[in-house]
Order: C-alpha cells, then sequence, then structure tokens
C-alpha cells in the first residue's frame, strides 16, 4: 500500500465503520414580539411591559420607556435586560388611566453591535375607533449608507495581507527554490519586495477602515456626530458588546502581525515570523466570523461560524493571491519580453491549483451561508437577497475569467519549448498570453472588490429570512356569511402572545355595530387538544379583539368565529393559520428536525470540500510533498464530515418529537359555511328522525327508543371532534345509534360533525 492511499482508505473506514460507532454513542436585534402586543387593548393596565428581540442584548446600552400622549415618561425608570435571559427586556408600569401608550425601545446586539430602535403603540380601555391597523415602527434596511463602505475597505484589508502573505509562503518562495536562471530569481525576489510594500498597505487601509467603522458604531448608538463619538462613546461600544470586543482583539492580532512582518527581514528566523504573521491574521478573520451573523443565530451558531471561518479563509486566498499576481504582472511590464514570460510562468501555474481549490471552497461554503441567511426561495426580494445574488453574479464572472486564465493563457506561458509539445506558440503569442493573464487578472481584481462590497452590505443588512418575516403582514382571511363580512387576523402569528381581530361590516362596506355576541374559539388543526374560547372585548365600531397566548404551538391553527344579531340568522365561519415558531427568548425550543437539517448539510458541506481537496490533489500535486499533505487534510475533512452525518441522527435521541402526540383523529376540513351546508343536508337525511331538527332529542322516532336520543346541544360540546366522529362512525353501544361507516366516507361524516358544532 503506497503511503498516498493511507489517508483515502482511512477514510472509507471510517465511512463504513460511522454507523455502527453512532450506534453506540439575525444580525440585528429586533423586536419579535412584546407584552403587552403592538396595537393591541388590555382591560387594565399591564404591570410591565416586556419586550422580546431577536439576538441578544447589551444591558448598559439598551432602553426601554413608555410615554403618555403627551409625551410623558410614565414607566417606572427600572427598565433592565434580563441577565438569565438577554434577549428579554422589561420595564415595570404603575396603574396607568385608560389611554394611548407609546413603546419606545433602543438597544446594541451584543453579537455584531448594531443599535436599533423603535416604537409601537399599546392602549389601556377599549381600542380608538381611529387608531391606526399597525403602529409599530420598523428599522430602516441599513443603518447608515457609510457603513458597508467602512466594512468593504477593512474587509478588503484584512484579506489581501493575509492573502497575500500565503501567496508569499506557498507560491513564491517554491518558485524562487525552483527558478532556472538568475533573472528569474531576482523579479521574483523584487515581486517579494512589491508585496511587502502591498501588505503594509493593506494593513493600513484595515486599521484606518476598522476605526472609521468603530467611530460610525459609536455615532449610531448615541446620535451624534462622529466627531462627537471619538472617546468616551466609543469606549462603550468597546466593552459593552461582543462586536466591541472582537473589534479591540482584532486590532491587537493586526498589530502584532505588522510588529512581526516589520521584524522578519531583521531576525535570523524571519520566516517563522511571517508565520506568526499570518497565523495573528488568521485570527483576525475568526474574530470577523465570531462577530458576523452566524455568530447571532443560536441554532447555527457552531456550523455557521466555522462555515464562516472557512469561506473567509478560502477569500484571503483568492482575493491576495490575485492581488499578489497582479501586482507581479504589472511590475514585470518594463522587462524584456522573454524575462517576463518566464516570470509569469514561474508563477502563475503554481497559483493555478491553490486558486480553484479557493473558488470552489468559496462556492461549497457561500452556498451553505445563503441557505442560513435566505432560507427560503420569496426572501431572496429583500435587500439581503438581492445582495446575495449579485454577489453570486460576480462570483460567476470570476469564475469565467478564471478559465481563461486556466484553460488559455497559462499554457502558452508555459509553453517555452514548441517543438517537444507537437504545437507552435510563437514568441507572438507568448506576448498576447501574457498581456492576455495581466488584463484578465485585473478585471478579475475588479470584480472581487465588487463582490467584497457586496459582502460589505450583506454585513450590514438584516439576514434575509428576518427580513422577510419583519415584512411579512399578520396572517388574515375574509368571508362573508350570512350578509355579514367578517375579517379575522392574528398578529404576529408566531407561537406565543397573539392578538385576534375579527372586523365585521355588512354588505354595503359600513361596519356592524350592532352584533349582541361575538365567539372566538381557537383549536390546533394538527392534532386533537380541545378547544379554547377566547375573552373578546370591543376594539371600535364593528371590531373586536381577543388576545392570549394560547397559540402554544407551532403549525397550523382554526380560529372560529360566532355572530349574533338580532335582526339575522348567527353567522358561524372558521379560518386556519398558520403560526411560525416564535424566534424570541422564552418560545418553544428550536426543533430537533431543523438543528439536525443544519448540521446534516454542514457535514456534507465537509465532505464537498474533502472531495475538492483531494480532486485538486490527484490532478496538480500527485507527486510532491504538498499532494501528500493535501491528501491527509482531505482525509480529515471526509471522516470530520462523515462523522457529522453519522451523528446527526442521533443528536437528541429519545426526545419527543417535534409534533405532539395526536390523541383522536384531527378534523381535516374546516367549519366554513360550504362544509356546515353539507352536514346539514346529511343531518336532515340521516339523523333528524331520532334527534330532531334541532338536536333536541325530539324526532317523530324518539320516543319508540330506549333510551332516548341524545340533547345534542347539551352533548355536543363536551366532545372533541374526534370523539364525535368516532361515535358517528361506529355508533354507540347499547342504544339505537347506527355506526355510519360504510355508509358515508370519512369526508361526510367530518362535514356532519362540523354542522354538530352549530348546536349550542
Amino acid at each position: 500500500m503506497t503511503p498516498r492511499v493511507v489517508p483515502l482508505v482511512l477514510a472509507l473506514a471510517v465511512a463504513l465503520l460511522a454507523p455502527a460507532l453512532a450506534g453506540v454513542a439575525h444580525a440585528h436585534a429586533n423586536l419579535v414580539r412584546a407584552v403587552p402586543a403592538p396595537d393591541s387593548a388590555t382591560a387594565q393596565a399591564p404591570p410591565r411591559v416586556e419586550a422580546y428581540f431577536s439576538e441578544p442584548l447589551a444591558p448598559a446600552l439598551s432602553a426601554l420607556t413608555v410615554l403618555d400622549t403627551a409625551g410623558r415618561r410614565v414607566d417606572g425608570g427600572d427598565a433592565a435586560v434580563d441577565l438569565a435571559d438577554r434577549q428579554r427586556m422589561t420595564v415595570t408600569l404603575p396603574q396607568l388611566p385608560s389611554g394611548t401608550y407609546t413603546v419606545v425601545w433602543k438597544n446594541v446586539s451584543t453579537v455584531d453591535g448594531h443599535p436599533l430602535s423603535g416604537t409601537y403603540v399599546f392602549y389601556v380601555g377599549a381600542r380608538p375607533p381611529d387608531a391606526p391597523a399597525s403602529s409599530a415602527t420598523r428599522p430602516p434596511a441599513l443603518l447608515s449608507p457609510v457603513e458597508p463602505f467602512a466594512r468593504w475597505l477593512a474587509l478588503a484589508g484584512l484579506l489581501v495581507a493575509f492573502g497575500t502573505l500565503l501567496f508569499e509562503f506557498a507560491v513564491l518562495a517554491p518558485a524562487a527554490r525552483a527558478a532556472a536562471g538568475d533573472d528569474v530569481r531576482t523579479g521574483l525576489a523584487a515581486a517579494r519586495r512589491a508585496l511587502a510594500r502591498l501588505r503594509f498597505g493593506a494593513l493600513a487601509l484595515l486599521v484606518l477602515a476598522s476605526l472609521a467603522h468603530l467611530v460610525l458604531q459609536a455615532s449610531l448608538r448615541d446620535g451624534v456626530s462622529p466627531l462627537a463619538a471619538i472617546g468616551e462613546p466609543m469606549a462603550r461600544v468597546l466593552g459593552t458588546s461582543q462586536w466591541g470586543r472582537m473589534w479591540a482583539a482584532r486590532a491587537a492580532l493586526t498589530v502584532l502581525a505588522a510588529a512581526l512582518l516589520a521584524l522578519a527581514p531583521r531576525v535570523r528566523r524571519g520566516t517563522l515570523a511571517g508565520a506568526a504573521a499570518c497565523a495573528a491574521l488568521g485570527g483576525a478573520l475568526v474574530t470577523v466570523a465570531l462577530s458576523s451573523h452566524a455568530a447571532a443565530d443560536r441554532l447555527l451558531a457552531l456550523p455557521g461560524v466555522a462555515n464562516a471561518v472557512m469561506h473567509l479563509v478560502a477569500a484571503g486566498v483568492w482575493t491576495g493571491g490575485l492581488a499578489a499576481l497582479l501586482a507581479l504582472a504589472l511590475g514585470a511590464r518594463r522587462l524584456p519580453v522573454e524575462q517576463r514570460r518566464r516570470l509569469l510562468a514561474a508563477v502563475a501555474p503554481r497559483f493555478s491549483p491553490i486558486a480553484f481549490l479557493a473558488a470552489g471552497a468559496i462556492a461549497v461554503t457561500g452556498a451553505y451561508a445563503a441557505w442560513i441567511a435566505v432560507a427560503r426561495v420569496s426572501a431572496l426580494a429583500t435587500p439581503y437577497g438581492l445582495a446575495v445574488l449579485a454577489k453570486a453574479a460576480i462570483f460567476a464572472a470570476l469564475v469565467a475569467l478564471g478559465a481563461v486564465n486556466l484553460r488559455w493563457a497559462i499554457p502558452r506561458l508555459r509553453d517555452a519549448a514548441p517543438a517537444t509539445r507537437g504545437r507552435s506558440t510563437s514568441g507572438a503569442a507568448r506576448r498576447t498570453a501574457a498581456r492576455v493573464l495581466t488584463r484578465t487578472v485585473a478585471a478579475e481584481m475588479a470584480l472581487v472588490a465588487a463582490a467584497l462590497l457586496a459582502a460589505g452590505f450583506l454585513a450590514s443588512l438584516q439576514p434575509a429570512k428576518h427580513a422577510e418575516a419583519l415584512l411579512a403582514r399578520a396572517p388574515s382571511a375574509e368571508r362573508t356569511v350570512e350578509g355579514v363580512r367578517i375579517r379575522t387576523a392574528i398578529d404576529p402569528g408566531r407561537v406565543g402572545v397573539n392578538r385576534v381581530s375579527v372586523d365585521l361590516a355588512r354588505a354595503d362596506g359600513t361596519p356592524l355595530t350592532n352584533a349582541t355576541g361575538v365567539g372566538v374559539r381557537v383549536q390546533f388543526a394538527e392534532a386533537d387538544l380541545g378547544a379554547i374560547d377566547l375573552e373578546v372585548l370591543p376594539g371600535g365600531p364593528g371590531r373586536y379583539v381577543a388576545e392570549g397566548a394560547a397559540l402554544s404551538l407551532r403549525g397550523t391553527w382554526q380560529v372560529e368565529v360566532t355572530v349574533s344579531r338580532p335582526d339575522g340568522f348567527d353567522a358561524r365561519t372558521a379560518f386556519r393559520f398558520p403560526v411560525a415558531p416564535s424566534a424570541a427568548a422564552g418560545g418553544p425550543p428550536v426543533s430537533v428536525p431543523a438543528r439536525q437539517a443544519a448540521l446534516l448539510a454542514f457535514g456534507w458541506e465537509l465532505v464537498a470540500l474533502a472531495l475538492l481537496l483531494l480532486g485538486v490533489s490527484m490532478a496538480w500535486w500527485s507527486r510532491s510533498r504538498v499532494g501528500r499533505v493535501a491528501d491527509w487534510g482531505g482525509a480529515s475533512l471526509a471522516i470530520a464530515g462523515i462523522l457529522v452525518v453519522y451523528g446527526v441522527g442521533h443528536i437528541d435521541a429519545g426526545q419527543p418529537p417535534e409534533a405532539p402526540a395526536v390523541v383522536g383523529n384531527v378534523n381535516p376540513i374546516a367549519p366554513d359555511e360550504a362544509s356546515i351546508a353539507i352536514g346539514r343536508e346529511l343531518f336532515a337525511a340521516q339523523c333528524v328522525t331520532c334527534h330532531g331538527p334541532t338536536g333536541l332529542g325530539d324526532g317523530p322516532a324518539a320516543r319508540a327508543l330506549v333510551p332516548p336520543p341524545a340533547e345534542l346541544r347539551t352533548h355536543v360540546p363536551l366532545h372533541t371532534d374526534g370523539v364525535l366522529f368516532g361515535l358517528v362512525a361506529g355508533g354507540f353501544p347499547g342504544s339505537a345509534m347506527p355506526a355510519f361507516r360504510g355508509a358515508l366516507t370519512d369526508e361526510q361524516m367530518w362535514h356532519l360533525v362540523n354542522f354538530l358544532r352549530t348546536f349550542k
């Protein structure tokens, strides 16, 4: 067995044994929900306001106040972030009189350092008739138009400094050792000096852009000018948020790298100092990942941050390599044509496999990051989604230009002896190849700059899946029954406290104001868990509101509305709404399947990266020491990915499933007017003889039956839909109630159950 086969066999063995081993074994802190809810009306003043946010908050930089209509502060002045749950902030309230109150919140995320603020209104007593449908303000897509550019310049400086240093170790140093002539070695030495100047320029850009970004963050946080933000506001940002701590760590690592690079030419072990500087810049990339959107997602923090680190490293290798190659090509323009060709031919082919590997890693890790941040195709319409599409288009153009260099320019640069390979490459063609290489690399660098600008916007924007959720309207539906137009909505449509609003209107559109009773009943439509009657309060002409935490499970909920009035028949209908999981703390735990899907995708991502690395090793480095190192690296990645994939199926083993166990049957048909009409016809044909037209048990055949037929108005409300379906299908033992299974279809029996619910 050859040494190169060993890592591949090891990876295969792990793939075969992993099943057996397993058997043994947002970012911005947006307001997600609040109590009392935005635009809700409460009969009595709540004892406190509770606000839940999508990311942990910095206590010293976050505030929550309540104002009356005169702008006077009416809260207890004791707003605080819950130290046990930093996504929750509360403030106490006195006994407030009836009226309209405005909640003002502002915060700073501990993860990404973004300051946000907003307001919403709640009402004590009746909701005013002219109250707006929604009072909650939404943060802008960009807190500052300058921030993406500050992030862009800082990221560009860091990636170029890191990538050019790797380029020097991985490309220039081996090329110098293998150089055939003194002129090439001299050109490579000059290139290394040029790269050193480029690297220090990139570090200077990183420092200046990072300082500007810090000043901007402090300015946005305190609402002051950038000049006024210098000093104490900057210190507060650095000391009270994870973003600030990561900024300080990145600054320290940058200064350390610059000192090591300045010291390297003057010490005996300059290569070791350069390697240490490279490691410091790699650590700076990790701090970027730790203050990114990926770090703010509690569900996916570990795979998200790991993916972000791999993405940044690959981007640095490609960006810095292209910058170095362009600097080398431009610096060689004054050399004789043949010397220039030989210099580029000594360097460009060595960079090709590295660039191919980096581009593949960027594609794989970028796809995973996009899947996490976008989640749904519809979310691509958000500003974040559009930035993702722009970055993907730029990347495709970069790959196309790279293919031109790989397949056309570089082979012609290397063809110094045309007759030996059966084809002719003239001096003019070689000059053309050098010119094409220079121009395509320059075009690639321009596209890289555009891609990094898109990345700056992505880091400054709300992730697409969160932005789409914030823009989405509360689920609502409308239907006309018995001449009454009933419009029902639930807000926010997430697990937890929700406000169910019912708007009633006549056929001409005027509000229905003479309703003598409005009932709202909610029921989980995916399991037979019983129904809950909500307390309904008037909220204005033709408007009724019910509020509570009855919607306690993610999934489909049925909202049944009954309207009584003196001048017409009762109007009764039902709507079904999807209820999303709460993104705030205090909601239900994140679902096991979602966590498994994220980790499973991450495991397969590692396997894909392993195959990419092994493929590059076989194609370019098959007979070198670099190839052996790459083989072991690929095998290690494959093993890690396989273990993750096989281990995911055993995460949280033995925990209850995401959905509750079904208790009895669940009515799959909403009790709307069409279903009730069908049930009414079935009742008249099958049941009236015994139970009577109104369900009182006084039908024509009732007197001869022992025991007498059940009085449905009393018995129906005592049973769930599943129990009623069972009685209709199987009959009632010891009575004349027959079994209708076989005589009626399941769908017909469910329609009949919906009609039975109208008896009250």
